[in-house]
């Protein structure tokens, strides 16, 4: 991935910067509602979309953050952390950023390509941690934290892997 993160969240780069945050729940747990927007520029828009099969007992909440205008990625880093920090303290099993088209569904998050398009992950009684740097997300580190991600989703949601196995 390229180190230009803005690039990455800029559609087709032209437009506005869209930030899509994730966060997997026990499908029985009501929604978890949008991250505050307070501090974001004004204009922010926030579209929440609940993503579920018929046959899994989990839920992925997708909020898609469309920003106004473009933003310098120091100005982005603490309103992506805070956004995530909202979202693990509604309880999710895990909370994630990730750039748009890694998502396809839940049977291989985090895997080699999902570590090197997700740049944040946060969970309850934690915060969240970021990788916005495209050599960051390749190494070791950030491959460690997203399987402690992944090792928190299996133990919270062991459905997951079952339909994943499916």
């Amino acid at each position: 991935m390229d180190d230009d993160l803005l690039a990455w969240l800029t559609p087709d780069g032209e437009g506005t910067p869209e930030v899509l945050l994730y966060a997997l729940r026990p499908r029985d747990r009501q929604d978890l509602r949008a991250p505050d927007a307070s501090g974001w520029p004004d204009g922010t828009t926030i579209r929440h979309v609940v993503l579920a099969d018929d046959d899994w007992t989990f839920a992925v909440d997708l909020f898609e953050v469309r920003l106004p205008a473009r933003i310098d990625l120091a100005a982005l880093r603490p309103l992506v952390r805070g956004a995530l920090d909202d979202l693990a303290a509604q309880g999710p099993a895990v909370a994630w950023a990730m750039l748009d088209g890694v998502f396809g569904d839940v049977s291989a998050l985090f895997n080699e390509w999902h570590t090197a398009g997700t740049y944040a992950v946060a969970w309850p009684g934690e915060p969240a941690r970021l990788e916005l740097s495209g050599a960051g997300r390749a190494g070791a580190d950030w491959a460690r934290t997203l399987a402690r991600a992944s090792e928190r989703i299996d133990r919270e949601l062991p459905s997951v892997r079952a339909a994943s196995a499916d």
